[in-house]
């Protein structure tokens, strides 16, 4: 925590020193309307700006886990963060979302300049500096938001590994990505959960008494009770993305994908043991509802997000 609060402290300070300087200009001694620019301090502590956003991004990780292990063992901590959600102080924000809010401002310096933009004459010497500076702060926000995806997408990928028992240490890879995850039943309403990631599709199993039951309730956590360090799933299988040759969606919720590794030299796909003599080409049928609240959307996101990666995948080696 002394990490993520160093760096907040400097970027505190690098925008009191942009305050201080616009405030300066802007005060009724110095401000002309004529003459007068605001867009060459962005442009000044440009390097500043994304060095300092970065750095945050980076500890950022480290105080999440850092407050979610503090949590599981130090029921004090945990007591004081719950009080914090219920002040005025905190406007009953919790103290993630508020690591969070830095982030979130960022992405408004490009709006704000584009009203300034819209506002100001193109005859006036700051125009061609306000142009600039929107470039390049929208340059170092989509910077800001790549770093923060990436970071979500291996910090999803790790916490997949952990909670999955028998999970293979190859799962954590440089260049993987776990982008999104959604419940799934069988036919025989066994529940899985379907880890997709950027080059293949992750089968798990849910883990303890529960593994059998009708689709999952509104609160998916509270199905299956797991201890804190205790394994969740059990892995299954994986699927290639390169393996898929054929999608389906078909009635009552399902989803077929066949599988057949047979052009891919590289496939990662593997068959379940519980298969039996199952052997490719493979046919796997899934439920992914569309009728709890909320589950349409999620369902057709990860379908989009399904075959978006599959393309990308096939353009990458062709």
């Amino acid at each position: 925590m002394l990490t993520i609060a160093f760096s907040s402290e400097q970027l505190f300070q690098l925008h009191q020193l942009i305050l201080t300087q616009l405030e300066e200009i802007c005060s009724i001694d110095n401000w002309s309307a004529q003459d007068s620019t605001i867009a060459h301090i962005f442009l000044e502590h440009k390097d500043a700006i994304q060095t300092n956003y970065l750095t945050y991004i980076n500890n950022r990780q480290t105080a999440d886990k850092t407050i979610e292990d503090e949590q599981n063992k130090n029921s004090q901590f945990k007591d004081f963060l719950g009080q914090c959600t219920k002040s005025r102080e905190t406007k009953f924000t919790d103290l993630k979302e508020l690591l969070l809010r830095p982030m979130q401002r960022m992405t408004r310096y490009p709006l704000l300049l584009r009203e300034l933009e819209k506002r100001t004459s193109d005859d006036h010497p700051d125009k061609p500096l306000i142009k600039q500076a929107i470039e390049t702060v929208s340059s170092i926000a989509l910077a800001v938001n790549q770093k923060m995806e990436g970071i979500q997408h291996a910090h999803q990928l790790f916490q997949a590994f952990q909670q999955t028992l028998n999970c293979p240490p190859t799962l954590i890879n440089e260049k993987r990505r776990c982008l999104l995850n959604i419940d799934a039943l069988d036919a025989r309403n066994v529940r899985y959960r379907l880890f997709l990631c950027s080059d293949l599709i992750m089968v798990v199993v849910y883990e303890g008494k529960k593994t059998i039951l009708p689709f999952p309730t509104r609160n998916a956590a509270a199905d299956v009770a797991v201890k804190p360090g205790a394994k969740q799933f059990r892995f299954l299988r994986w699927i290639d993305l390169l393996d898929i040759v054929e999608t389906e969606d078909l009635k009552d919720d399902f989803y077929r994908i066949r599988i057949d590794p047979d052009r891919n030299q590289r496939s990662l796909s593997t068959l379940a043991g519980s298969n039996g003599g199952a052997s490719f080409p493979l046919i796997v049928e899934y439920k992914i509802d569309s009728q709890q609240p909320g589950a349409l959307q999620k369902r057709g996101e990860f379908i989009r997000t399904l075959q978006n990666e599959i393309e990308h995948a096939s353009k990458a080696v062709s």
